[in-house]
C-alpha cells in the first residue's frame, strides 16, 4: 500500500509540473515583432517572448509565408511605424479595450485570411523585465 501512495504522489507530481500555466493576461509584459500589416490598421505580430507563444497561432500569409506563434491586433493612429515597423522587436501588453482609433483614417481596402487570435495592444516602455 505505502508503495501504491508513492507512485500515485509521484504521478500526481508529473502533471502538476506538465502544467505549467501559459495563459496570457493583459498585466504580462509580451515581446512581439511585426510580420504584416495592412493600411486598414490591421497587423500580424509575432510573438517572440517564449513564455507567451501559446497565445498565438500558426498562420499562413496571402504570400504564402507561414509565421508560428502570431495573432492580429489593431494598431492605434499613433502607431509608430519608424521604430517598430521593419521587424524590430518591441514590448506590449494586451489590451481589452478599442484603444484610440475612432479618429483614424485607413484605406477601404477588404483585408481576409487573418489570423483568429485577436487583441487589442498597448504598447510600453514599461516592462521591468521580460521572462521566459
Amino acid at each position: 500500500m505505502k508503495r501504491l501512495n508513492t507512485l500515485f504522489l509521484v504521478l500526481l507530481l508529473v502533471i502538476f509540473s506538465a502544467c505549467e500555466s501559459d495563459d496570457v493576461s493583459p498585466k504580462d509584459c509580451i515581446e512581439v515583432k511585426i510580420v504584416e500589416y495592412y493600411c486598414t490598421g490591421d497587423a500580424v505580430l509575432q510573438i517572440v517572448t517564449p513564455s507567451a507563444q501559446s497565445f498565438g497561432e500558426t498562420w499562413t500569409s496571402g504570400r504564402g509565408t507561414t509565421y508560428e506563434n502570431v495573432f492580429r491586433t489593431s494598431l492605434t493612429c499613433h502607431f509608430d511605424y519608424e521604430a517598430y515597423g521593419a521587424g524590430e522587436i518591441f514590448s506590449i501588453r494586451l489590451n481589452n479595450g478599442q484603444g484610440n482609433n475612432n479618429d483614424c483614417f485607413y484605406c477601404a481596402m477588404a483585408v481576409g485570411g487573418l489570423p483568429d487570435t485577436f487583441s487589442y495592444i498597448e504598447v510600453t516602455d514599461a516592462c521591468d523585465s521580460i521572462a521566459d
